[in-house]
C-alpha cells in the first residue's frame, strides 16, 4: 500500500505531465488515477486534496474535488464561490464541484448564479444538490422557451437517480399542491415533447407514462 507522502508525489508528477491538458483531460487522468488505487489509497488522497483546498484552493484543486469525494470540500468551495463577483471560469469550475456536495451553504452559494450567464450550471447543480429545494426554480424554468431543453435534461436526470418514473411523478405533483402556478404539471408534460424522439432523453413509452401519471385528477 501506497504512503500519504507516495500518492502526494504521484499527485504532482500527474500534473505536472497534464500542464498544458485541457480541463476534461486533467480530469480524466485524475479519475484513471484514482481508480488505480485502493479504498485506503482513495481515503489518503481525499485527505491530500483537501489539504490543498485549504492551503492553495487552485483552479486544479478545485476540479479535483469533482472527481475526488472530499467530506469537508463542500463549505470550502461554498465560501469560496461566495467570495466571486462576476461568472468566470472559476466559478463555472466551483458550480461543476459543488454539485458533488450537499447543504444549505453550497446550495446558496450556487444560487447566486440562476440569474447569471451561468444559469445553465447553476441550475443544473442545484438540482443535484438539492431537487425538492430546487423545484421552484426549475418550474420557473421550465416557462422559458431557451431553458426547456436543460429542464428536460433535469427531470432525465432525476429519473435516472430514483430509478422510476413513479417516483419522479409523485415528486412533481407534490410541489405542484403548492405552487403558484395552477399550470405547472400542465407545462412539465408541454416540455416532456419539448424534443423529437431521436433526441429526447425520455422514451415514447416513458413519456406517456408521465402524461398520464401528471394530469390524472
Amino acid at each position: 500500500m501506497r504512503t500519504k507522502e507516495q500518492i502526494a508525489d504521484e499527485l504532482t508528477r500527474l500534473e505536472e505531465a497534464n500542464y498544458y491538458s485541457e480541463d476534461f483531460e486533467w480530469l480524466s487522468s485524475v479519475r484513471a488515477y484514482r481508480d488505480s488505487l485502493c479504498p485506503e489509497e482513495q481515503n489518503l488522497l481525499a485527505e491530500i486534496v483537501a489539504s490543498r483546498l485549504l492551503r492553495e484552493g487552485s483552479m486544479t484543486d478545485v476540479l479535483m474535488c469533482s472527481i475526488i469525494h472530499v467530506p469537508s470540500a463542500g463549505s470550502v468551495l461554498a465560501a469560496k464561490l461566495d467570495r466571486e463577483v462576476v461568472p468566470s471560469q472559476l466559478t463555472r469550475a466551483l458550480i461543476t464541484a459543488l454539485q458533488h456536495y450537499r447543504g444549505d451553504d453550497v446550495f446558496r452559494a450556487v444560487a447566486r448564479f440562476v440569474d447569471s450567464d451561468q444559469e445553465n450550471e447553476a441550475l443544473r447543480a442545484l438540482a443535484k444538490i438539492d431537487f425538492h429545494r430546487a423545484l421552484p426554480y426549475i418550474a420557473r424554468a421550465a416557462r422559458v422557451e431557451h431553458q426547456r431543453d436543460l429542464v428536460l435534461h433535469i427531470l432525465h436526470d432525476r429519473f435516472k437517480e430514483r430509478g422510476r418514473l413513479q417516483e419522479l411523478a409523485l415528486e412533481l405533483r407534490a410541489f405542484a399542491a403548492g405552487w403558484q402556478d395552477p399550470d405547472f404539471l400542465g407545462s412539465i408534460v408541454r416540455l416532456l415533447r419539448c424534443k423529437p424522439e431521436l433526441y429526447n432523453p425520455f422514451r415514447e413509452e416513458e413519456i406517456c407514462f408521465l402524461e398520464s401519471e401528471l394530469l390524472s385528477s
